[in-house]
């Protein structure tokens, strides 16, 4: 996994699509790819930035903010004739920028999703010199008419929500700050461990690859705000570090498992022999090897004691025979090879 840090939502945007091409050129299918964001508010930005990269996109369930009733209600009041479009565009930033204490979660929101389409707004007046309703209209219109249908080819965007249950071989989980993860109205106990929650389901939805991200600053409405990276990327890059130490161990556990497996044989196959010369020097008072012979090593014998109760305790908890968990020669070669491991 990777965590990248960015001066900014714009520059973190055009590098999620940067990322994209390049898996892209790998992974051989846009449709292998998924971005990751914890509100719909956010998608609109990374889905401008992937078009503006030539890379298709598909928003999984018409999740985007454009398609919601708040924003289709304000596109459809902006594209009045009679409505001074300039005037009707600042007073509701004005509206936007307003406290949003007290507010419900639904009505924070729509508030988000409402801040993404003046974001849009912002993005028509750059490009039209005598911006006015219907031309926003039109404008928006030529946006949507690149959506593609469910069958093409393209990178999906969704929500944590809306991600549940799927995976991608590479996924892109971005806005990994303060205020979206956890969100910012989640305040009590079981809100916060929801949040934990939907994180997991996040970056567990990656079969292969795993990339996060989060900017230091980002626009809402019209204005930038500082950005603290999410309180749980800390342990998240603790994590990565401890990979990238065992990757550069280069361990081949299943080597040393097989060294284990062999080593154990032969312990197990000299007690036999061990327990065979005693039988016969006993003439016959003792049972075969893998039978219930004593152990003359009393330590080895306290060993083979304390083993048949742990045996004893996981059996019980699997609900299955002792037998299962190990057999009797092998707690016997067990107890006279004394592992440090």
């Amino acid at each position: 996994p990777t965590i990248t840090a960015y001066a900014d939502d714009e520059a973190e945007a055009d590098g999620i699509a940067q990322r994209v091409r390049e898996a892209h050129s790998v992974a051989g299918s846009w449709s292998d790819q998924a971005v990751l964001v914890r509100t719909n508010a956010q998608l609109l930005q990374i889905e401008q930035a992937l078009r503006q990269a030539s890379v298709p996109t598909r928003l999984r369930g018409n999740a985007g903010p454009l398609s919601t009733p708040e924003v289709r209600a304000q596109l459809n009041r902006l594209s009045q004739l009679e409505f001074n479009f300039t005037a009707a565009v600042t007073e509701l930033e004005e509206e936007l920028s307003e406290s949003i204490e007290g507010l419900s979660v639904a009505d924070i929101e729509r508030r988000a999703n409402l801040g993404a389409f003046t974001r849009l707004i912002g993005d028509y007046v750059a490009v039209d010199n005598n911006p006015t309703g219907p031309g926003l209209a039109a404008w928006m219109a030529t946006l949507e008419a690149g959506d593609v249908d469910a069958d093409r080819d393209a990178v999906e965007l969704t929500t944590f929500h809306g991600a549940k249950g799927l995976e991608w071989p590479v996924v892109h989980v971005a806005g990994l700050e303060e205020g979206f993860v956890p969100i910012a109205y989640a305040s009590t106990g079981a809100q916060l461990a929801e949040e934990k929650r939907l994180l997991y389901v996040a970056i567990t939805r990656a079969e292969e690859e795993l990339h996060l991200s989060w900017a230091a600053s980002r626009v809402f409405t019209s204005r930038p705000i500082k950005r603290q990276a999410s309180p749980h990327l800390a342990p998240l890059a603790a994590a990565i570090d401890r990979l990238g130490v065992g990757r550069a161990q280069r361990v081949d556990w299943r080597a040393k498992l097989e060294q284990s497996r062999r080593q154990l044989a032969e312990t197990t196959s000299a007690s036999a022999s061990n327990a065979t010369d005693r039988t016969v020097r006993g003439r016959g008072r003792h049972r075969s090897a893998v039978g219930s012979e004593s152990i003359s090593d009393p330590t080895d014998e306290a060993i083979y004691q304390a083993l048949q109760s742990w045996r004893q305790r996981r059996a019980r908890a699997a609900d299955v025979p002792p037998y299962v968990v190990f057999d009797d020669r092998t707690l016997r070669a067990i107890a006279s090879a004394r592992p440090a491991s």
